[in-house]
């Protein structure tokens, strides 16, 4: 029993044509066909019947929608609505606060000079102490460490307050940023700036967004997995 394709190509080496010798997978029209040429030739045809079937299926159900009381059409209506702007809604919300993530680890965060100088105003922004050369070195070497550590603890008060929006959406853990082993996802990158924070939690107690000290801790538990 022959299990080869059936179908006629053009072989590139000899440039005459010949059947395709890669192992059947359907029947189409009495003819043997692998899952390539299936797909490449006959595609067309078979989202054609999934549209008319989709087409059906609303029409079913429109039409059992039109049976209904008024009073139920319109509460069926309006639950529908704020369903969908409820969705559209935190979509967007989600795209706002990732592209801040996003933006935050592109400039501060993603080659390592940009790693090694965010730890290092982490670790040395430590005025607890009130002392002056701790405060001279951070002033003259982390200008703008008060800036880049209010800024991060803020972007961990939003994951947390939106937690259960962010950790659907799949740019959260696509791989998009340099690492020390090749390429990093922005999950794990806040991952590593949660443990550096945590780590020195002490050093920074005076910042200002020091209050949201607490939602860093909950992104270890809210997204640890």
């Amino acid at each position: 029993m022959n299990n080869q394709c059936e179908i006629s190509i053009m072989d590139n080496s000899t440039k005459r044509r010949r059947k395709c010798k890669n192992i059947f997978k359907f029947h189409i029209f009495d003819k043997k066909c692998c899952k390539i040429h299936a797909n490449s030739l006959y595609i067309k045809y078979i989202i054609k019947i999934q549209k008319v079937f989709r087409a059906y299926k609303l029409r079913k159900k429109i039409n059992y929608f039109k049976q209904l009381p008024i009073d139920l059409q319109r509460k069926i209506i309006t639950y529908s609505r704020d369903s969908f702007y409820e969705n559209k809604k935190n979509e967007k919300i989600a795209e706002i606060i990732l592209n801040k993530i996003d933006i935050f680890i592109k400039k501060y965060f993603n080659i390592p000079q940009q790693i090694y100088y965010l730890y290092g105003a982490i670790e040395f922004y430590n005025f607890e102490q009130s002392n002056y050369d701790t405060e001279f070195y951070v002033s003259n070497t982390h200008p703008n460490a008060n800036y880049l550590i209010n800024h991060a603890l803020y972007l961990f008060y939003l994951l947390d307050k939106y937690q259960s929006i962010i950790i659907k959406q799949k740019k959260f853990y696509n791989y998009n940023y340099r690492s020390v082993y090749g390429i990093s996802s922005m999950f794990l990158k806040l991952l590593l700036l949660q443990e550096k924070i945590l780590k020195c939690k002490k050093h920074i107690i005076n910042i200002e967004n020091y209050k949201y000290i607490v939602c860093v801790f909950n992104f270890k538990e809210l997204y640890s997995y």
